[in-house]
């Protein structure tokens, strides 16, 4: 059967006839703002990206973003040294300042945290969803919150480094009693270092939260991190407690604390702190320990510790009871659904061949189906506010959109026709295995692009002769049904996935839309729609003009074609003419102020760079 395409009436126009509305680039030389500026550049009437950047302060190129590689491994390395000085601190009670080790480790730790606070100058800040990254509102921020009390504690440390330094080399009796005296207040003051506790929740709670990220498909990983998490908790909590118990024991005269029947002469360190511990552990446990109060002080103690470990082994116990009851529940669930499935089945008299197909395919679906998360599955993204939910969806689906010729040339030219277009273009829809994405008659709207999965596309040489039926699998970024942007279509095949499939849909009538209020995406769009219809009539294999007859070479060549029209006809000048009159927004305008970051602006950057265009990317 002859199949003639025609464009959309859209595309027929020569020129835009709709009223576009002007996008006019801030000039921070003409208002005031000088070469501080923030990159909230103003496209379509919307603030897009809300990234701060100081263009002109010599500091610049060393402002770190909070969440760059160099941060994070900074953090990383701040989260053991937090560790050993919180974890190491109570062992002051068992003498473990006394250790050479100990005394190199706390001059390294010492060190580290005087460099930190020179970090903590240069790194951006998270602010209502907007990374500041002005030297001086860091500074004023730090300054006003923990710099202080990070100044005390480093000081500390490094006056008891000269107190050691002086005692050592002094042989006057009067000075070594001074500085014993000054000794013994700098290290009750260095108590301070409990406050670091602060810095290391926050820094464990953020690779926590990053780890789990990184593990969340794999349920049964994650729900293990989640009893790890707590059976770590129990520990720390144990550790603090078990010095406090021997610190109470070392106050006491020797034959009135617990310490008597312990040699704290004789006894390692090691075992000392393995004493305690066992103690502690015990009083959270009805294990058995030969070690108990001496005295009402210790007494008191003990009490405390049981009502704190009755409370925190309770938690514990409740968190995994909570697990594998919904490990349960779930199971129950799946067996009620397959007795609802067999009771309708069998209420309805379905013959024995067919019930057992559909039961195995059911019970093989749950077993394969494995979904991948959509924005709408995830009801908290609908707080986010405008800002950020369009620089959410742009990383989403700006790689998937530039896969295409067209649109990698339309944003080369008119960068806010990409943002608008992933924030109000582009869905996700998921198809289990053996569903079908569309079928063949029906009429096309949409679009797509294969996101995961497999897709299987089957077209017939007659629709009567299935025996002549054609199928192919369509590859990952693959498009589909592009036809109908640009004409009229009626599927010519079905497809079907042939496992879990996660595809991208872009609306036909939304993309015409857009397009008419952007004048350089109007004039590509329209040359290519001729371009595509006419090299679509003129195909000679009437059976390849299915849904999948627009291939990656095909949109190649129909762009090099389209664009040569273009050039030929003079538009493209004229386009040129109009992003210099300000009547839109350049790409090479819009990028000069965004952070590099975001992985999938990458291939931005780099054609931004070849073709000479300026950018001033933000320090990571």
């Amino acid at each position: 059967a002859s199949l003639t395409a025609e464009v959309l009436p859209l595309w027929r126009a020569s020129q835009l006839s709709c009223d576009a509305r002007p996008r006019r680039v801030l000039d921070s030389t003409k208002t005031g703002l000088g070469s501080a500026v923030l990159s909230k550049r103003v496209l379509g009437g919307d603030r897009i990206f809300q990234e701060m950047v100081v263009a002109s302060s010599p500091i610049r190129h060393i402002i770190m973003h909070p969440s760059s590689l160099k941060r994070m491994m900074w953090d990383a390395l701040s989260l053991v040294v937090v560790s050993y000085d919180v974890l190491t601190l109570p062992l002051l009670a068992f003498g473990f300042d006394r250790l050479q080790v100990a005394n190199t480790l706390r001059y390294m730790t010492t060190i580290f945290w005087t460099f930190d606070i020179l970090v903590t100058f240069i790194t951006g800040y998270h602010r209502q969803g907007v990374v500041n990254c002005k030297p001086l509102d860091i500074a004023k921020r730090y300054i006003l919150s923990s710099f202080v009390l990070d100044v005390t504690i480093v000081a500390i440390d490094w006056v008891m480094f000269s107190a050691d330094i002086s005692k050592t080399g002094s042989s006057n009796a009067v000075d070594i009693a001074r500085l014993g005296k000054l000794f013994r207040i700098m290290r009750l003051l260095r108590i301070l270092r409990l406050v670091r506790a602060i810095k290391f929740v926050d820094l464990s709670t953020k690779f926590g939260d990053l780890l789990m990220t990184m593990t969340v498909q794999w349920r049964s990983v994650f729900q293990l991190l989640g009893i790890l998490r707590l059976m770590l908790l129990v520990v720390i909590a144990n550790h603090f407690i078990a010095c406090s118990w021997y610190a109470l024991g070392e106050s006491q005269p020797l034959e009135e604390s617990w310490l008597s029947q312990l040699d704290p002469v004789e006894s390692s360190m090691l075992y000392r702190y393995a004493v305690s511990f066992h103690w502690t552990m015990s009083q959270f446990t009805p294990a058995p320990n030969n070690f108990h109060p001496k005295n009402a002080e210790e007494r008191y103690f003990a009490i405390g510790v049981l009502l704190f470990g009755f409370t925190m082994v309770s938690s514990f116990l409740g968190s995994i009871a909570s697990l594998l009851t919904h490990i349960r529940n779930s199971a129950v669930k799946r067996t009620e659904e397959d007795m609802r499935v067999r009771e309708f089945l069998s209420q309805n008299s379905v013959s024995l061949q067919l019930g057992n197909r559909i039961i195995m395919f059911l019970r093989h679906q749950r077993a394969a189906t494995k979904k991948r998360v959509l924005e709408e599955d995830a009801s908290g993204f609908q707080d986010l506010p405008t800002s950020l939910r369009k620089e959410l969806r742009f990383e989403v689906y700006c790689d998937t959109l530039e896969a295409h010729p067209l649109m990698s040339e339309i944003a080369a030219r008119d960068f806010s026709f990409m943002c608008e277009a992933c924030d109000s273009l582009m869905s996700q829809r998921y198809l289990p295995k053996g569903h079908e994405l569309f079928h063949i008659g029906s009429v096309c709207n949409d679009a797509f692009v294969v996101l995961d999965g497999e897709l299987r596309y089957t077209w017939y040489i007659g629709c009567e002769e299935l025996s002549r039926a054609n199928t192919v699998l369509i590859n990952l970024k693959e498009w589909i049904c592009e036809s109908v942007l640009w004409m009229k279509w009626l599927h010519q095949g079905q497809s079907t996935a042939t496992s879990p499939c996660t595809v991208v849909q872009l609306s036909s009538a939304k993309f015409g839309a857009l397009v008419r209020r952007h004048p350089v995406a109007f004039e590509l769009s329209s040359a290519y729609a001729k371009v595509y219809a006419s090299r679509f009539n003129r195909c000679s294999q009437v059976d390849a003009r299915n849904d999948m007859w627009c291939t990656p070479d095909i949109a190649e060549d129909l762009m090099k074609e389209a664009s040569d029209s273009l050039s030929c006809d003079g538009q493209d000048s004229g386009m040129m003419t109009a992003i210099s009159s300000g009547n839109v927004l350049p790409r090479s305008a819009t990028m000069g102020h965004i952070t590099p970051l975001w992985g999938q602006m990458t291939g931005v950057l780099r054609r931004l760079r070849a073709n000479g265009d300026e950018v001033t990317p933000m320090s990571s």
